[in-house]
């Protein structure tokens, strides 16, 4: 797989490597072109989408490609129309996957375009642009932040509502952040001693063996997350 250009470009950024291919055969016009663009017209793709997963702010899409009569495919990324990376994969079918983080928080199409690409014995690659396909997918980032309980330690006395001591570690994501941390024992709320503003915390907490360890977070525009739960030294035991 090699990367042609990542960023948000118009489709004139494809213009300098089909331009670039085009010239070098010029400068060998005596030589014959073993793959004329009218061979495109035998050319063709596919293209799935099988899944789109969203953790936060980051999106992840997978799918497979093939192409017909070519050795290779140019894969495109856009999100809205914009076009924010292309990338070579060589032979006639295979997988590809695309990250794009720091989303901005609101309902988004993605779309994937596959071309065929053939090659000659000199290395001269011709891109078939008209024999493209492409599949689009949706997905949302939430705008209102979400808090997370990462993973908590505990230490605790025998029976089955003994006390215990944790840390746990927590974070933060979506809406806008910095966010301040609060927590709560079967809603007792208080937040964090620091109270500094952040993304991510440890947090020490006592309570007694199956109690509801809680927590939530609330943005700069004072938006508060969802509550999420965890019981104190895991699961209660009899």
């Amino acid at each position: 797989m090699t990367k042609i250009w990542t960023g948000r470009l118009g489709f004139a950024g494809l213009v300098p490597l089909l331009a670039l291919a085009g010239a070098a055969r010029a400068e060998r016009a005596s030589a014959p072109d073993p793959v004329p663009l009218e061979q495109c017209k035998t050319a063709d793709s596919g293209v799935t989408l099988d899944e789109v997963l969203v953790d936060g702010d980051v999106v992840t899409a997978r799918g497979t490609y093939s192409v017909q009569n070519g050795d290779g495919a140019l894969i495109e990324y856009r999100i809205e129309g914009d076009r924010y990376e292309a990338e070579f994969h060589p032979g006639a079918s295979g997988t590809w996957s695309f990250d794009r983080p720091r989303q901005t928080c609101d309902h988004h199409a993605l779309r994937v375009f596959v071309y065929p690409a053939r090659h000659d014995e000199h290395g001269f690659s011709t891109i078939c642009l008209t024999q493209g396909s492409s599949e689009r997918g949706q997905y949302d980032i939430p705008c209102n932040p979400r808090g997370r309980i990462d993973g908590c330690a505990w230490t605790c006395g025998a029976g089955s509502s003994a006390a215990c001591k944790g840390t746990c570690a927590t974070s933060a994501f979506a809406g806008a952040p910095a966010y301040t941390p609060f927590y709560g024992v079967d809603g007792v709320w208080e937040a964090d001693p620091g109270g500094a503003p952040g993304t991510a915390w440890s947090r020490e907490l006592n309570c007694k063996r199956g109690q509801e360890v809680q927590f939530r977070v609330r943005d700069r525009f004072r938006v508060w997350s969802p509550v999420v739960r965890v019981l104190c030294g895991g699961q209660a035991k009899p």
